[in-house]
């Protein structure tokens, strides 16, 4: 289908006040998802700032007739005397046999004019990856200025070989951000198809500086990364090293990589976090969710911690139709107690004012249900509520060894027949309760 392009009067009514023009340059059609898009810049030789400024866009056939308006906002608020902003608008109708064309542009009345504030913003593209039609934009934002910004505004500007502007992509804000602040931005959207080059990507930034815009900052980047399928999971934060029980220092994050490496943000897979190898003995991993479902190709665990001590454990990350990833190796040494536990119970039939024929042991514990070797601390043992009969044992509290309290030769015993349990203490540290003792 031949596209056709006529340029009409640009309305500049709301502009009467003020010598100069406005001019459109690099003007092109694509088509995107089916509709024909118009993707311009637009330079401000009005002879004043724009401090907010729309379009009203419209699509005529080839007869001239009017077959739809649009209005759009521009990239960013501010548009400064002498410089440049873009604007793209699509069509809602699908190419048909009747041609379709943008006719005219005009300002429409939100047009605003004035002195626009210089703010100083530092702006960083980290990466730009592409995956057919889809592409991510990450970089961050830093606010260098005297005065803090609010809700400032992000604007990826995409041009093709040829310098066309393909795609205007405008984020919705980002909150507030204070002096010296900066935030991190993850923006991904759709370019006109997977045949298209992209040579160049603006991201532009302005903010609002005691209620008015600030004049835009950009960085401009030409490495497109191009991602491929997802093929295998990498740790990209790994575990790291903690004591039994106590959370790692950071999450860990697992990426979905194709075959060279490079994140594919578009994956959502979901990914299995658990122990691989590595310890005396098998220790168990625990998240706040040890399955998640990846976000922009990362999946992030939280809060996760492995109960045994031991050296060079390592976690897998597991996902369906991926390869699986191995982490790097950690060690996971004993903790400060944290807890008490029955590691020998007493015996469940027992004779009134008669020795247990097994007595109790209680060990010290970390969090993860490693036994403190370092702990001598007194454990006391008592009913737990209130029961028929008295406890008594030789020595209560009794001091641990090693870590270890062993009643064994302490003769414990309960005073009068009926059904009670026992909890040991020492200091803010308990045990759950012993299994039922039922005298008789």
């Amino acid at each position: 289908m031949k596209k056709w392009l006529a340029l009409g009067v640009l309305g500049f009514a709301a502009l009467a006040a003020f010598a100069g023009t406005c001019t459109i340059i690099r003007v092109n059609f694509v088509e995107i998802d089916g509709h024909d898009t118009y993707g311009a810049e637009l330079k401000n030789d009005s002879g004043a700032d724009f401090l907010q400024h729309n379009f009203v866009v419209a699509f005529i056939n080839s007869s001239g007739t009017v077959v739809e308006t649009k209005s759009v906002p521009g990239c960013l608020r501010t548009l400064q005397n002498g410089k440049s902003n873009w604007f793209s608008a699509t069509s809602s109708l699908t190419p048909s046999s009747t041609d379709v064309a943008l006719s005219r542009l005009a300002f429409d009345s939100t047009l605003k004019v004035g002195t626009a504030e210089t703010g100083d913003v530092t702006i960083t593209i980290t990466s730009i990856t592409r995956e057919g039609d889809e592409l991510t934009v990450i970089g961050k934002i830093k606010n260098e200025d005297s005065d803090d910004l609010d809700d400032p505004v992000v604007c990826v500007v995409v041009r093709d070989t040829s310098g066309n502007v393909v795609k205007v992509f405008r984020d919705s804000g980002s909150g507030d951000l204070d002096e010296d602040d900066e935030y991190s931005f993850t923006l991904t959207f759709t370019v006109p198809d997977s045949t298209t080059e992209v040579d160049e990507v603006d991201v532009h930034v302005d903010g609002l500086e005691d209620g008015v815009p600030t004049k835009p900052e950009s960085d401009t980047a030409n490495d497109v990364e191009e991602v491929g399928d997802a093929e295998d999971l990498e740790f990209s934060v790994q575990p790291q090293d903690s004591t039994g029980g106590v959370q790692f220092g950071s999450d860990v994050k697992v990426k979905i990589v194709d075959d060279d490496g490079d994140t594919v943000v578009s994956a959502t897979n979901t990914i299995t976090l658990a122990y691989g190898s590595g310890g005396d003995a098998a220790g168990v991993v625990t998240c706040d969710d040890n399955s998640v479902a990846a976000v922009n190709g990362v999946a992030t665990f939280e809060d996760c911690s492995v109960d045994l001590d031991g050296v060079d454990y390592k976690l897998t990350a597991t996902a369906t139709g991926l390869t699986t990833a191995t982490s790097a190796a950690f060690d996971i040494t004993v903790g400060p107690a944290a807890k008490l536990k029955f590691t020998t119970q007493p015996s469940a039939a027992a004779t009134a004012a008669t020795d247990f024929a097994q007595q109790p042991v209680v060990t010290v514990q970390d969090a993860g249900g490693n036994t403190v070797t370092t702990s001598v601390a007194p454990v006391t043992l008592t009913i737990a509520g209130v029961g028929p009969g008295v406890l008594t044992c030789d020595t209560n509290p009794l001091a641990a060894v090693a870590g270890v309290a062993d009643f064994v030769d302490e003769g414990c015993e309960i005073s009068l027949a009926g059904t009670n349990t026992i909890v040991a203490s020492s200091g803010t540290l308990t045990s759950d309760t012993s299994t039922a003792i039922v005298t008789s």
